[in-house]
C-alpha cells in the first residue's frame, strides 16, 4: 500500500513537472516569436526610411525586447548597438512635467498658480498659470521660431545658451491667443517650467533630474547634457530635413542645440532607459494614481506634425495608433529623433530612437505596435 502511494506521488509529480515544462516552452516560444518579429519589423523600417539606424525597446506584459538595427553612420561602417546613446529632443518634456507634478503632489506648487510668482516682468504673467504651460494652452510665443537665434545656433555649434536669455527674447512677442483659449505647442512653456523648478528647489535642473528620476529608476545611460558629463557612447547624429544644406553631422561636442532646448529638449538617453522611465511613471509610486490621472487629462488637440495625436495632457501627447490610445512624447532635435509611449489598456510600452532627425517615428511605432497586437491575439488563441 505504501509502495502504491509512493508510485502515485511520483506520477503526480511527473505530470506536474511535464505540464510546467510545456507551459514554459510555450511561453518561451511566444516570447522568441515576438522578439523575432519585432526585429524583422525594425530592420524593415531602417531600410524603408533609409536612415542610418534605429534602436528600440519594447515591453509587452512580462516580455521584454531591446535591440538595434542599422549603423551609426550613413557609410554603414560601424554597427549600431544597444550600448549607444542618443539625444531625445522633446521627449525631455515628460521628465520636466513629471518633476512639476511631483512638486505639485508635495504641495510646493499649484497647477493654477499664476506664473507672475516667478516671472513678474513677463507680459500677461498674471493670467497665465502652470497648467497652461504644461498643456501648451498658454498662447506664449515659441522662442525656437526666432530665426536669428536659430541661425546663431547653427553657425556657432558649441555655443552655450543661457535659458534666461532665451526667455527674455519672448518678452516683446505677441501671444498667439488669449491664455486658456486654445492649444499651440511652444517650447517656451517648458523652458519656463525648467526655470520654475530651479527657482522652487534652489537646485540645478541637472541635480533634480538625477536625484528624483535618473538615479531612483536606474537610468544609467541618461544624462542632461551638457549640464552633466557627455557620455562616451553618445553617437554622431545626422540631419537631412531641418537644415537644407545636404546631410549635416552633429557630434557629441556640439551642444548649441542642446542648450537651446534646455528643459524642453536637452536629455540624452537610450530606448531602454526611456522605456523603463515611461513604465515607472505609469506603474510605480513616483506619483500617486490621482496625480497621474491629472497628468493624463488632455485637451483635445491636433498637431500637423503628429497627425495621430488626439490630445495633449500635462507633458503627454495622446495618440491613437492601430486602435490603441497611447501616452508619451515624440522628440526631434537636429541629428536625432525619439519617441516613447505607454498603452494603459493593453499594458505595453515602447521606445524608439534614431541618429537622424525627423525619422518618421510614428511609422516605426505603427510597425511595432501592429506586431505587438498580432502577438497578443496569437497568445490569446493559444
Amino acid at each position: 500500500m505504501r509502495r502504491l502511494k509512493l508510485m502515485l506521488i511520483i506520477m503526480m509529480m511527473f505530470i506536474i513537472l511535464c505540464s510546467y515544462q510545456t507551459r514554459s516552452y510555450a511561453d518561451d516560444f511566444q516570447t522568441n516569436r515576438l522578439a523575432n518579429k519585432l526585429q524583422q519589423g525594425l530592420d524593415k523600417k531602417v531600410k524603408e526610411l533609409e536612415v542610418p539606424g534605429i534602436q528600440a525597446s519594447v515591453r509587452v506584459n512580462d516580455d521584454y525586447w531591446f535591440s538595434a538595427s542599422g549603423s551609426v553612420d550613413f557609410e554603414k561602417e560601424k554597427k549600431l548597438t544597444t550600448k549607444h546613446s542618443f539625444r531625445i529632443g522633446s521627449v525631455t518634456k515628460i521628465f520636466t512635467a513629471a518633476i512639476i507634478m511631483k512638486l505639485y503632489e508635495n504641495g510646493e506648487i499649484n497647477l493654477d498658480d499664476k506664473i507672475n510668482k516667478w516671472f513678474p516682468e513677463f507680459p500677461k504673467s498674471d493670467i497665465v498659470n502652470v497648467r497652461q504651460l504644461l498643456n501648451h494652452s498658454s498662447g506664449i510665443y515659441n522662442y525656437t521660431e526666432n530665426l536669428w537665434f536659430n541661425l546663431k545656433t547653427v553657425l556657432f555649434s558649441k555655443k552655450i545658451w543661457n535659458p534666461n536669455t532665451l526667455l527674455k527674447s519672448t518678452y516683446n512677442k505677441q501671444f498667439y491667443f488669449t491664455p486658456g483659449d486654445s492649444h499651440l505647442y511652444s517650447n517656451t512653456n517648458y523652458l519656463m517650467l525648467g526655470l520654475i523648478i530651479e527657482k522652487l528647489t534652489g537646485e540645478s535642473l541637472a541635480k533634480i533630474y538625477r536625484k528624483h528620476i535618473f538615479e531612483p529608476f536606474e537610468l544609467k545611460n541618461t544624462f542632461f547634457v551638457p549640464y552633466e558629463k557627455i557620455p562616451e557612447n553618445l553617437i554622431t547624429g545626422y540631419d537631412r530635413d531641418i537644415i537644407s544644406f545636404g546631410i549635416q553631422e552633429y557630434t557629441s561636442k556640439e551642444n548649441s542645440f542642446a542648450t537651446y532646448g534646455f528643459s524642453a529638449g536637452a536629455i540624452v538617453s537610450t530606448s531602454e532607459d526611456l522605456r523603463r522611465w515611461i513604465d515607472n511613471l505609469f506603474k510605480s509610486d513616483f506619483i500617486s494614481q490621482d496625480t497621474l490621472n491629472e497628468m493624463k487629462q488632455y485637451l483635445k488637440a491636433n498637431d500637423p506634425d503628429v497627425r495621430e495625436q488626439v490630445g495633449y495632457g500635462l507633458g503627454l501627447r495622446v495618440l491613437e495608433i492601430c486602435g490603441d490610445k497611447i501616452y508619451g512624447h515624440t522628440g526631434t532635435i537636429p541629428g536625432f529623433g525619439a519617441a516613447v509611449f505607454y498603452c494603459p489598456d493593453k499594458d505595453y510600452s515602447i521606445a524608439v530612437v534614431s541618429n537622424i532627425s525627423m525619422f518618421a517615428q510614428i511609422d516605426v511605432l505603427k510597425e511595432l505596435i501592429s506586431i505587438i497586437n498580432e502577438h497578443n491575439v496569437e497568445k490569446k488563441s493559444n
